[in-house]
């Protein structure tokens, strides 16, 4: 499926969020070699991201490929899988924006307590 035929409403959503990934990818690499705790402190919020975004990838190619079968033979499956994919792309890729700002505060929160006392 061509992106070029992507509903015009998520193209902005998956770019933003692809950007988002690759930003907060180079800024954990770059501030990890100064931080050792960083990788594991966001770990589990990065894998997240990850998976947001490789999810609108997929919906995006699904979308793209139920709006050229829909132009030729019209289902309603097609349609289905279409505002499937509208959902994801304004309810469900949004969260992206809360991994972004959990992953920028760093490790420091994680550490900021005596593990004796826990």
């Amino acid at each position: 499926a061509d992106l070029a035929e992507v509903p015009a409403e998520c193209v902005p959503a998956l770019g933003a969020a692809r950007d988002a990934l690759s930003q907060v990818t180079d800024r954990v690499l770059a501030e990890a070699k100064a931080s050792p705790d960083l990788a594991s402190a966001v770990a589990a919020e990065y894998l997240d991201l990850v998976g947001y975004v490789t999810y609108a990838w997929l919906w995006a190619r699904m979308a793209a490929a139920a709006t050229a079968r829909m132009a030729t033979a019209p289902e309603p499956f097609l349609a289905d899988k279409l505002a499937l994919a509208r959902f994801y792309f304004d309810r469900v890729l949004p969260r992206v924006h809360g991994l972004v700002a959990s992953i920028g505060a760093g490790a420091a929160s994680t550490a900021c307590w005596d593990d004796a006392r826990i």
